[in-house]
């Protein structure tokens, strides 16, 4: 039984992370170095194929120079990064949603009392 629900978990995971690539193909192309070569090597091969296909039903009955346009970044879907994402943690975690700059926010390191007294 726990095997059956470990391989369902991995194969979903699976295509979960195919759907994300296919879902915002032209956006990955900049991300390839958050792939595995596996994911790199489908999003090559799913792009081909979609460039294909789009070269075969729309771009070569349109002007040369319309086409061109289409790669622009303002033209390529992103993903939404606003969008909510919800996740279940093994234990209790502290969220600050003050949004005030405090030391982990800013990188720093968080500074001692002693620092501020004075050697005599």
């Amino acid at each position: 039984m726990d095997l059956d629900r470990t391989r369902f978990m991995l194969v979903d995971l699976a295509r979960t992370r195919m759907a994300k690539i296919e879902n915002h193909a032209l956006h990955n192309r900049t991300m390839v170095d958050r792939m595995t070569e596996e994911e790199v090597a489908y999003l090559r091969q799913y792009g081909e194929l979609i460039e294909k296909h789009y070269q075969r039903t729309v771009l070569n009955h349109m002007p040369a120079e319309g086409w061109k346009k289409l790669d622009d970044p303002e033209m390529i879907d992103s993903p939404d990064l606003e969008q909510f994402v919800f996740c279940r943690t093994l234990e209790p975690i502290e969220i600050d949603v003050s949004g005030e700059p405090n030391a982990l926010n800013e990188g720093e390191e968080e500074d001692d009392d002693d620092d501020d007294e004075e050697d005599p």
